[in-house]
């Protein structure tokens, strides 16, 4: 994520496509625009009380990249964030999801520089029945 670069270029230069893209002032699916552009790679939303298997996911397409994609947050004054978007149920007689990070993953985080934002929002499961 960085205030004004062209997505394609980390594309072309990283050689890994992707999840979701945007630049700067690009209509989408945001009203109003957004005034930064981002280069986005994800998993998909999924049910789980384990996220170490999604992290490994977005680490193993990744590895063997971190000198590059130093690089290219030094080249564009970049922000590399890992973000973890967890719903918690706030239903008392349902698991809550592990959350952890593997020594290999926080290597990887140092090496580029990132940083980590975990979004938790709460949900009732008992809801969906009603």
């Amino acid at each position: 994520m960085g205030h004004d670069f062209d997505p394609d270029e980390i594309t072309r230069e990283l050689g890994v496509i992707p999840t979701s893209k945007h630049k700067t002032g690009d209509p989408g699916r945001y009203k109003p625009p957004l005034d930064f552009s981002a280069w986005e790679l994800s998993t998909e939303e999924m049910e789980t009380l384990d996220i170490d298997p999604l992290v490994t996911c977005i680490y193993d397409q990744l590895t063997g990249k971190s000198s590059e994609i130093r690089r290219l947050i030094e080249k564009y004054e970049l922000k590399a964030v890992l973000e973890v978007v967890l719903w918690i149920d706030t239903n008392q007689e349902e698991s809550t999801p592990a959350l952890g990070f593997d020594d290999k993953v926080i290597s990887f985080l140092h090496q580029v520089g990132a940083v980590i934002d975990i979004d938790m929002y709460r949900f009732d499961s008992r809801q969906k029945n009603k």
